[in-house]
């Protein structure tokens, strides 16, 4: 974890609607609603892998969140809740990644404030790359410290409902090293991951649509429902004009076998921005730690899925 503002400054900040940003290229398509998230209403859009909808099936679901013993919980949802206010938001593409990682960089940064909370975020990928990195950086803006301060970034994975046999449950599971959590469509198994760039701060699971960082996540053990991903950076105490930047790492596959791999391929090569300082031999091991973990897991079509898409769409 880096406690440098300049070294992730976005310089491509501008004020602009945030529901008038789609940002195409590679495996990635994302539409973002007025919060500055993934999901935009009027397009009935939001994050799609490979060209199959993600996080807009449903109830769209997206969310960012705070929690502190100072501010106490505030958050964004896609399409929904915001407490936040947007100060800019603008189209990243073709700047360079810090990081060195992805060339031909696309994406998105942001800027939000919450009482004496400042987010900056910027999220990037490029055409190659089934990875997407969001970086951030959290300032204390006011003149007392935060404690116990936490971020959240997380979704509601509902990929398997324009499947042949259409069903809002994920296969859901946290990897034996607790380092990356994914969901699977029963029926296509295709596949979506958050991995954690600094193990030590962050943390992964799945609940029932909770909102707050402070929640319990639970690994689900390969158990097939309708759930939440979730991913957060504990950052702990930020004094008065300190900041922290951080970042996570979002991942595509068509399978969690390659997910695991696509993580891991992209932590060994660099994806994380130097917030992760595992040595090769620590990356190695975990990684087979992980794929033998999750050679175990099969998504089977649960029997939920024989029911209609307007069945379903009834439910939620």
């Amino acid at each position: 974890m880096r406690r440098n503002l300049s070294k992730l400054a976005l310089l491509t900040l501008i004020a602009l609607p945030a529901a008038a940003v789609d940002v195409n290229l590679g495996y990635y398509d994302v539409s973002y609603g007025d919060e500055g998230l993934w999901n935009d209403a009027t397009v009935g859009a939001g994050l799609q892998f490979n060209g199959t909808e993600v996080t807009y099936p449903g109830t769209p679901w997206t969310v960012m969140a705070i929690n502190s013993a100072e501010t106490g919980l505030q958050y964004a949802r896609g399409t929904g809740h915001n407490d936040f206010d947007l100060l800019a938001f603008g189209d990243y593409s073709g700047l360079p990644d810090p990081a060195g990682f992805y060339s031909s960089a696309s994406g998105t940064s942001g800027v939000w404030v919450v009482d004496s909370v400042q987010i900056v975020k910027r999220e990037i990928w490029d055409e190659k790359s089934q990875s997407l990195r969001l970086d951030f950086v959290v300032t204390n803006t006011g003149c007392e410290d935060l404690n116990k301060l936490v971020l959240m970034h997380a979704i509601d994975p509902d990929q398997d409902i324009g499947s042949t046999s259409p069903t809002y449950n994920t296969v859901n599971d946290t990897t034996a090293t607790t380092n990356m959590v994914w969901s699977a469509g029963p029926v296509t198994k295709l596949t979506v991951a958050y991995g954690v760039c600094d193990p030590d701060t962050q943390s992964v699971g799945h609940t029932a649509w909770s909102t707050d960082p402070y929640a319990t996540f639970a690994d689900d053990n390969g158990a097939t429902a309708d759930r939440t991903m979730h991913i957060r950076e504990k950052i702990g105490t930020l004094i008065p004009g300190e900041s922290v930047s951080f970042s996570f790492l979002f991942v595509g596959a068509k399978t969690p076998s390659d997910a695991v791999d696509v993580y891991y391929k992209a932590v060994e090569a660099g994806a994380c921005c130097n917030d992760c300082e595992w040595t090769a031999d620590e990356i190695k091991k975990a990684w087979d730690t992980d794929a033998k973990d999750v050679s175990g897991v099969k998504a089977i079509a649960p029997k939920s899925a024989e029911k209609t898409a307007n069945d379903l769409a009834d439910e939620r």
